[in-house]
């Protein structure tokens, strides 16, 4: 969850393997995650990775267990302006899996960026987009162990590994932060 700016509280999910006793490598792998693009999310904002991870039947959708874990927390340092809330970076998540002729894709969107961000003509420039895939590639390499980041779909009730990811090469709208 993320705070300090108006606008907020915003949410960012991801979905892992379940392994049982896991959680807290799982928690520890995604805040640091974060913690490496610090440097590209505006200051005011912070961010706490929850301490109860919801077990997850990909046969159903449903909840069928918690396991509580210590939360992390992530401190962002982006110096300058922040862009619009509704401005958000996004990288796809691929996974090589296809349901009725489409690949089972995912998308996790990145928050509170900062204008350095952007190119003279105002796309994303190649070293953030550069160190995001980089930072998404660590998560993937580092949850392989404890339980592989996944996507999960609701329509079809399954979920694939991600294989691979790559940051989009203009800024993204995530409707719901439009504040």
């Amino acid at each position: 969850m993320f705070t300090g700016v108006a606008g907020t509280p915003w949410y960012n999910n991801l979905y892992f393997t379940w392994v049982s006793g896991q959680a807290q490598n799982l928690v520890d792998n995604v805040d640091a995650f974060w913690t490496d693009l610090a440097a590209q999310i505006k200051s005011t904002i912070s961010a706490t990775i929850e301490g109860s991870v919801a077990v997850i039947n990909d046969a159903t959708g449903d909840i069928t267990s918690v396991e509580s874990v210590t939360p992390g927390a992530v401190t962002f340092t982006g110096s300058g302006d922040m862009l619009p809330p509704a401005t958000q970076m996004m990288l796809n998540l691929f996974t090589g899996t296809y349901i009725s002729g489409r690949q089972l894709r995912g998308k996790v969107f990145l928050p509170g960026m900062i204008e350095t961000a952007c190119d003279s003509d105002g796309s994303p420039n190649a070293g953030f987009t550069g160190a995001q895939e980089t930072a998404m590639e660590d998560l993937i390499a580092a949850s392989s162990s404890p339980g592989p980041l996944r996507v999960f779909s609701p329509t079809h009730l399954t979920s694939a590994v991600v294989q691979g990811t790559q940051a989009m090469s203009r800024f993204a709208v995530l409707r719901s932060r439009r504040d």
